[in-house]
């Protein structure tokens, strides 16, 4: 069933979590007031605690349901890609500084009094204006998040930067660097670009084989101090073969991998990507 982010559902779903959040509060205020009655007290737990922050919890509680509405839609309507759905809190409560000024006297109301006030402000939302900027996001979502994966292509596989890049042996040849042994993070974006590639997989047919997976692997389970060996092959023969050096690591990419992968950032690349990629392409005749 299709997420329904209708405004009218945004609008009661927000005061139905509202709600719950008020009733848990006061719930733990009691609780806290009863521990101090007992001579328990402990620095954070006490009750005049609660007087403070009205408009903080107001914009957190919002925030923690626009996190989670988005994520569903992302997960839902980005097809396997990056993108996400967003929203913020920023761009549709009022002025921070207003809202704490208004909330100020809820500090000595009685429950009822803060359930009316936070409502109240719920209604004064522009919930139509939430649905339509969802409608717009979500009308660009995978345009954007293959933008995202041509970017990741051409980023993080060599073919944008300083890496060395040629054509030898019927290879089309970018590089990247060797990552540091704690960059996990660069371990994290070779497993990104590989899922890139499935897509531009998915678009071509082409299938570029494992190499960027055994590398990966590879790289996340070496020891401290170990390196790969020098001219260290790995997916030899495939589509895409990756061969590892002391300072650099080789993509070498057979005609067909680097035409699909050539057709996929042009598609869907921007400028950047479009332009490194080209000039890629244009090394077999620099070679010849």
């Amino acid at each position: 069933m299709s997420i329904d982010f209708s405004a009218d559902t945004i609008k009661t779903d927000l005061k139905d979590r509202m709600y719950q959040f008020l009733l848990a509060r006061e719930s733990h205020r009691q609780a806290c007031a009863v521990y101090e009655s007992l001579g328990l007290r402990r620095q954070g737990d006490a009750p005049s605690l609660f007087c403070y922050g009205f408009a903080n919890d107001f914009e957190a509680v919002v925030n923690a349901y626009f996190a989670d509405l988005c994520a569903k839609l992302t997960a839902e309507h980005a097809a396997g890609t990056p993108a996400e759905v967003s929203l913020c809190s920023d761009d549709y409560l009022p002025d921070r500084d207003a809202l704490a000024a208004r909330f100020e006297s809820l500090a000595t109301a009685v429950p009822p009094a803060q359930v009316t006030a936070f409502l109240n402000e719920l209604d004064g939302l522009s919930y139509a204006t939430i649905q339509a900027d969802i409608e717009k996001q979500l009308a660009q979502l995978v345009d954007v998040g293959l933008g995202k994966m041509a970017n990741r292509i051409s980023s993080e596989l060599g073919f944008w930067g300083y890496g060395d890049k040629g054509y030898k042996s019927g290879r089309f040849v970018t590089s990247i660097s060797h990552p540091d042994y704690f960059d996990h993070g660069s371990v994290r974006s070779l497993t990104g670009a590989d899922e890139a590639l499935g897509k531009v997989a998915e678009a071509s047919g082409m299938r570029f084989g494992q190499a960027i997976d055994t590398l990966a692997r590879a790289l996340f389970e070496r020891r401290y101090g170990e390196s790969i060996a020098t001219r260290t092959v790995f997916g030899k023969g495939q589509p895409l073969e990756i061969c590892c050096f002391k300072s650099k690591i080789e993509l070498r990419w057979s005609r067909e991998a680097f035409e699909a992968v050539q057709a996929f950032v042009t598609l869907h690349g921007g400028e950047r990507e479009v332009d490194a990629v080209m000039q890629v392409a244009e090394l077999d005749k620099a070679a010849a």
